[in-house]
């Protein structure tokens, strides 16, 4: 069979997005009730909120205990962790997105232990779990 000159040029495009989608969903990830459930258990882990301010105090709220460290400005404070690197640091944002970039950096800046909160505090709110706003 012999493929026309667009699906010839089509198909590697196809298959490179589709690898990249896989290499994005590489990083760690946690579900909202395995943090729900971390929690309740008094487990000490660094839960890091990549959102911006206005979403963090917005309508989703936020979980009880996080830190707000806008993934824009990441570069800066990565390094405020450097003594945290064998620590396990929870990533959270709206939808996790943001936060499985955040968590991505991490991994590959040393970090042992990172995971992003899959479906972020949509995913955190659609579960019914308390947050602080």
């Amino acid at each position: 069979m012999k493929l026309s000159r667009f699906t010839s040029l089509i198909l590697p495009l196809l298959f490179l997005s589709i690898g990249c989608t896989q290499s994005q969903k590489s990083a760690n990830t946690i579900t909202p009730e395995q943090l729900k459930q971390k929690i309740d258990n008094h487990e000490n882990m660094i839960l890091i909120d990549v959102r911006t301010q206005p979403e963090y105090t917005g309508e989703l709220g936020h979980i009880k205990g996080t830190v707000l460290l806008p993934v824009q400005d990441i570069t800066s404070w990565i390094s405020n962790y450097d003594n945290d690197k064998d620590k396990e640091i929870i990533m959270i944002c709206r939808s996790g997105n943001r936060s499985g970039r955040a968590t991505q950096y991490f991994l590959d800046n040393g970090f042992k232990d990172v995971y992003n909160m899959e479906g972020g505090m949509i995913g955190w709110n659609k579960a019914g779990y308390p947050v602080e706003k």
